[in-house]
């Protein structure tokens, strides 16, 4: 189907980081096709792929597999509600209690709701 065809809705770009057979990558297209709705094509730019020559663009992996998401640590960068910041720490669950796995984010970029200021 020519791009000028396609439905807006066949292509998002919500971006995640997720593990590959080749290492990291990020998820920065997704497209719903018409013969496989329930399984959509990723885009993922593998971010621990190495090259011995230059390149501008990381390298690109499009696959149908489905995707496991990165575990994250400490120095990541993540986007939260309150904008854009960084883990500082990690406090794993209590497996005795089933406290869910906590995660300090020291934030980076925020702004006020209407841009107040304070």
């Amino acid at each position: 189907m020519p791009p000028s065809q396609r439905r807006k809705d066949d292509k998002t770009s919500a971006q995640r980081l997720v593990s590959t057979p080749y290492g990291k990558g990020l998820v920065v297209k997704t497209y719903k096709t018409s013969s496989s709705p329930s399984n959509p094509k990723h885009e993922i730019h593998l971010l621990d792929w190495k090259s011995s020559s230059p390149q501008k663009k990381p390298p690109t992996l499009y696959s149908h597999a489905p995707l496991v998401s990165v575990t994250p640590s400490v120095g990541d960068d993540v986007i939260t509600t309150y904008g854009r910041g960084t883990i500082s720490s990690i406090t794993s669950s209590d497996s005795n209690n089933n406290s869910p796995t906590k995660y300090l984010i020291t934030l980076t970029s925020w702004r006020l709701a209407n841009r107040s200021t304070v």
